[in-house]
């Protein structure tokens, strides 16, 4: 007479009591059944079944898998896991540390089969400043019927629908200190719609009333049915400098200056046609090459 309310999200798999339930350090027993009151809840004629294993692969990946069985509102099959991996595999000397956590369903009554995958916080590479991001999904709506594979997130340009998944950028973010900050993440993604693939590489510093910067980014989208494509590259260097003027001990904020330089493309079809825009800091102008005609668009 309880009902499992598995998480779909695998951000939230390390904190599902009966996944905690098979870690070394345990927890505060009224936090867990405070977590069990939310996650499985009373439900009158509900029924499941749980099994859980924890093992080791050559005493360097550790994994923690949950198997669950749901039959009382249909049938339902959930697989949540936990994998852990330290290089070397003492804390003090790691210089490698991933979590990776997994949520998979089956499930008759949504007519859904999902399978997802996100790095957690505790995954991070050379510092503990340079934290390592990503996740997955692999998604069939049987209903619909309609097919989704992602790896990353998706196209500035595509507009997900409200029932995709979110998944962030496999990337990194790293504050290597100072007021240096440098970060990264890519995607690719195939809908029943569209395909599309893209990256980006940002380094800045900021110190005092001076603040730089670096940008370098690629978004790709091909749609068919109309078919149709769009390619972005952007590159920029800028700095910024806050000036402030002084006299007879009142101070006044004036406009920062700013200073950049770069160059964005833009591509479209078909037929071909694009836009160039070239930033040069004292000026900005735009080059059109190409004959953009409007999409047609399906009537039946």
């Amino acid at each position: 007479n309880r009902r499992l309310l598995a998480p779909r999200d695998p951000a939230s798999v390390p904190a599902f009591p009966l996944v905690q339930a098979m870690d070394d350090s345990g927890g505060d027993p009224m936090t867990q059944l405070e977590r069990i009151g939310t996650d499985i809840p009373p439900a009158r004629g509900g029924f499941w079944v749980a099994a859980g294993v924890r093992f080791t692969t050559f005493e360097l990946l550790r994994t923690t898998a949950l198997l669950t069985v749901a039959v009382d509102r249909g049938f339902e099959v959930t697989l949540l896991g936990l994998m852990q991996m330290k290089l070397p595999p003492t804390d003090n000397a790691a210089i490698v540390s991933l979590e990776l956590a997994l949520a998979a369903k089956y499930s008759t009554m949504d007519q859904i089969l999902s399978i997802r995958a996100q790095l957690t916080n505790n995954s991070w590479l050379i510092s503990r400043d340079c934290h390592l991001t990503g996740g997955f999904a692999f998604v069939i709506w049987f209903t619909r019927p309609e097919i989704l594979l992602t790896v990353g997130g998706y196209s500035r340009y595509f507009s997900p629908p409200a029932y995709y998944p979110a998944v962030p950028r496999v990337g990194f973010h790293w504050e290597v200190g100072s007021g240096i900050v440098i970060k990264g993440g890519s995607f690719f993604a195939i809908t029943h719609s569209a395909v599309m693939v893209g990256g980006s590489l940002e380094a800045s510093y900021q110190g005092g009333p001076v603040r730089a910067w670096f940008i370098a980014d690629l978004d790709v989208i091909v749609c068919w049915d109309p078919f149709h494509y769009k390619a972005t590259t952007i590159v920029q260097v800028g700095v910024e400098v806050k000036l402030r003027a002084c006299a007879f001990g009142a101070c006044v904020e004036l406009p920062p200056l700013q200073v950049t330089q770069g160059a964005t493309l833009v591509l479209e079809g078909p037929p071909l046609n694009g836009l160039v825009i070239v930033d040069v800091s004292v000026a900005k102008f735009s080059i059109p090459f190409g004959k953009k005609e409007p999409q047609p668009f399906l009537t039946w």
